[in-house]
């Protein structure tokens, strides 16, 4: 194992939370094989550099606080970095109910503030594909519309 390229990884994850894959991609871009990348990997693992779990706590809540994202939205950015569905879902439960629909409302509200409509179909629609594009979930966001 290269303790030099192991050393920069371990700098890497210490900067901002990092997971697995980003991680692998890293290595396999630097021109470690994959047995290096696994071995540095298993040791960043044990060393508490890399914790998926921690990741995806992290990444949900900074995309929901930040960025104002769905659960729809954060899940599928997370099975994109391989994040098994488990810690997924334990990361998404960790936003509260509370703070979800809020933030969902404020997007609602401002978003019917600003919509333009020849009609209040096509009002909706514009404002449903946009919390959908931001990735709140189609029922939830109906349940408001319909009112």
């Amino acid at each position: 194992m290269d303790q030099e390229v192991t050393a920069k990884m371990a700098k890497y994850c210490a900067f901002q939370e990092r997971c697995t894959s980003e991680v692998r991609e890293k290595l396999l871009k630097a021109e470690q094989s994959e047995n290096e990348a696994d071995e540095i990997i298993h040791w960043l693992i044990e060393n508490n550099f890399i914790d998926n779990k921690r990741f995806a706590i992290t990444f949900a809540e900074g995309k929901f606080r930040s960025k104002k994202w769905g659960k729809m939205k954060i899940r599928f950015h997370l099975e994109q970095k391989e994040i098994d569905d488990p810690l997924i879902t334990f990361a998404l439960e960790q936003i509260s109910d509370e703070d979800y629909r809020n933030t969902f409302e404020e997007l609602l509200k401002e978003k019917q503030r600003i919509t333009k409509g020849s009609n209040a179909y096509n009002k909706n629609h514009k404002i449903a594909r946009f919390l959908i594009s931001r990735g709140f979930e189609p029922d939830m966001i109906w349940e408001y519309l319909r009112v």
